[in-house]
């Protein structure tokens, strides 16, 4: 939900970025570094809430998230044959995904 944070990305790291476009807070961070996804999906859905963040909602991004899962743009599928492994004859690459959690817990 915000442009790409500057710094560098090992070549072998695929970077897929979904792009809100009614996403107010990327608007207020300013544009993404050129070159810094290797692939782009950039939607402007319509936003029927009266809530001026509903674009910047999780809820957003996971329906962004879901198009490009089905996307048949030949890009998009590259990367997820390059990640979880193709079905035309080429040998699959292992990855290995991890889930965080940060918890703020009280002030000193």
């Amino acid at each position: 939900g915000s442009p790409q944070a500057p710094g560098s990305v090992a070549p072998d790291v695929h970077v897929v970025a979904l792009e809100n476009r009614n996403d107010p807070i990327p608007a207020l961070g300013g544009l993404a570094p050129e070159g810094r996804a290797g692939v782009t999906l950039a939607r402007t859905p319509h936003i029927s809430s009266g809530d001026s963040l509903a674009a910047h909602h999780l809820s957003a991004y996971r329906d962004l998230a879901v198009q490009a899962d089905a996307s048949q743009n030949p890009e998009l599928a590259n990367v997820r044959g390059d990640v979880f492994g193709r079905h035309d004859g080429l040998d699959a690459q292992a990855c290995q995904a991890s889930a965080w959690r940060v918890d703020r817990v009280g002030q000193n």
